[in-house]
């Protein structure tokens, strides 16, 4: 503690002056205060120390929080991989299923060609017969560019070019 400004006394001859100890010589009204003084500080104290520990508690609880945040975001991300690979291998798969199916025309489209042919009506119906009852010749024609379907459609009708 330290030391209390000098007082002087007004009762002493020659005004002396002397320095109180917080202990002796005080009276009671100057000890009561100071108790009064030192029981808030005591309780601010106390309070404080409260106050940092509650902050001390609230920083674990928002530390463990961040652990968990952490912990599910890697979670996440391997569930997003894992999608991923999903989509991979289904993609995968169609494209197999695909190259392994044969394609199926309709009927319509098959009209269409020929029309696109520019045949004679009765040609047409001849000609579609023989495509619908023959698919993979359909496949064939199909698989050909525009230009070259005429020809390759009157060989198969020929019997010159027979694949199946």
């Amino acid at each position: 503690m330290q030391p209390s400004p000098s007082y002087t006394d007004s009762y002493s001859p020659g005004g002396s002056s002397f320095v109180p100890s917080p202990y002796v010589g005080t009276s009671p009204s100057q000890s009561s205060k100071k108790q009064v003084m030192v029981d808030v500080f005591e309780r601010m104290k106390t309070s404080v120390d409260k106050l940092v520990e509650v902050m001390r508690e609230g920083n674990m609880v928002k530390n463990e929080q961040l652990q968990v945040a952490k912990r599910h975001a890697i979670a996440i991300e391997r569930q997003n991989e894992l999608m991923k690979r999903q989509n991979d291998l289904k993609s995968e798969q169609i494209s197999i299923m695909r190259r392994s199916s044969p394609v199926h025309y309709l009927e319509s489209e098959i009209w269409d060609m020929l029309v696109q042919l520019n045949l004679h009506d009765d040609l047409i119906l001849q000609y579609y017969d023989y495509l619908c009852e023959n698919p993979a010749h359909v496949r064939m024609l199909f698989g050909l560019p525009t230009h070259l379907r005429l020809n390759s459609l009157l060989k198969l009708m020929s019997g010159g070019g027979d694949s199946s």
